[in-house]
């Protein structure tokens, strides 16, 4: 996967990427051991507590991801209107407005749009 952005958006990745994988092995670590002592608790067959084990954490990580993606939207949704009127709305409108320049979504299937924020997801 590929992140284009500015640099200070793209340094800041750098450091929140790495801290949230962290945290969500940290919890992922607990969530599985409940899991597997409630559902798997009777199961024998060690490949199909393994195939369960690993759909619990891909879920996991769905829903984790999800939840991220979420607070994130809105903390921007936050900003975006704590700056409505201010020249800061504009760096925040023209950053939009070169993403959409720079990938046309019609060419660029794992752009999407959505309620102003922009995000790659791969396809």
């Amino acid at each position: 996967m590929t992140v284009v952005g500015p640099e200070a958006v793209l340094d800041g990745l750098h450091v929140l990427l790495p801290s949230l994988t962290l945290q969500m092995e940290n919890q992922v670590r607990p969530a599985l051991r409940r899991f597997a002592a409630a559902a798997l608790e009777g199961v024998t067959d060690k490949d199909r507590r393994a195939r369960a084990s690993a759909d619990f954490r891909r879920a996991f990580y769905v829903g984790f991801g999800t939840g991220v993606s979420a607070k994130l939207r809105e903390r921007v949704a936050e900003v975006a209107d704590e700056v409505r009127g201010s020249g800061a709305e504009l760096v925040l409108l023209d950053r939009a407005t070169l993403v959409r320049e720079e990938f046309d979504p019609p060419q660029c299937s794992g752009l999407q749009v959505q309620a102003g924020v922009e995000a790659y997801s791969p396809a």
